[in-house]
């Protein structure tokens, strides 16, 4: 995953190798890895840069990774010290200035940054408003009122407002159940992969 902040500087995350800094003014890589730093996971699966220079990172085993860059200091949500709801966080998006949407290999979840406190979606089979899957791959937020999520079964139209999910399967003229990329497009179209 590759993410730009306000500095122009780029952000990597790596399997194995940690976070990478990359200044683009004197060419130089920086890594922060469980060797050199506080950072719990050399397996970066999501870089997201956040509001005020806070990076957000998804990781393979240690949950949601925060690194504040002013103080150098990684911060660590994980099952044990939080309500996230899985370790393997797969994607992170923004939803509002204080919430990040959070997709793991076990459930969706809305991050208040602000309290620091989880709400967490999971498939419920007795219930067809759920979330049609339990393993997120992607998350795409349309507008504040819809929110997609791909799944490795089923594409789901979120409701932020009541939290409803709408689930679209292959039945439903999906080329398949695995989504693994969602798009707009500047007409609003919706791509899927």
């Amino acid at each position: 995953s590759i993410a730009e902040d306000s500095e122009n500087q780029i952000w990597l995350g790596t399997w194995a190798g940690g976070l990478c800094l990359f200044d683009p003014d004197n060419k130089s890589f920086k890594s922060f890895t469980q060797r050199n730093s506080s950072i719990k996971d050399n397996n970066i699966f999501i870089v997201f840069n956040g509001k005020e220079g806070h990076l957000w990172l998804g990781s393979f085993q240690k949950g949601l990774l925060h690194y504040d860059k002013r103080s150098n200091t990684f911060e660590q949500y994980s099952t044990a010290n939080s309500n996230l709801s899985a370790n393997t966080v797969t994607d992170i998006k923004s939803f509002s200035d204080s919430q990040l949407l959070i997709g793991t290999s076990n459930g969706f979840n809305i991050f208040n940054t602000d309290d620091r406190q989880f709400i967490t979606y999971m498939h419920d089979p007795g219930n067809t408003n759920s979330l049609s899957n339990n393993f997120v791959n992607t998350i795409l937020k349309e507008n504040d009122s819809v929110v997609w999520i791909g799944t490795h079964y089923g594409l789901n139209r979120f409701n932020p407002k009541d939290g409803s999910f709408t689930c679209y399967y292959a039945k439903d003229r999906l080329a398949d159940n695995v989504i693994e990329g969602l798009a707009i497009d500047e007409t609003g179209r919706i791509w899927i992969s």
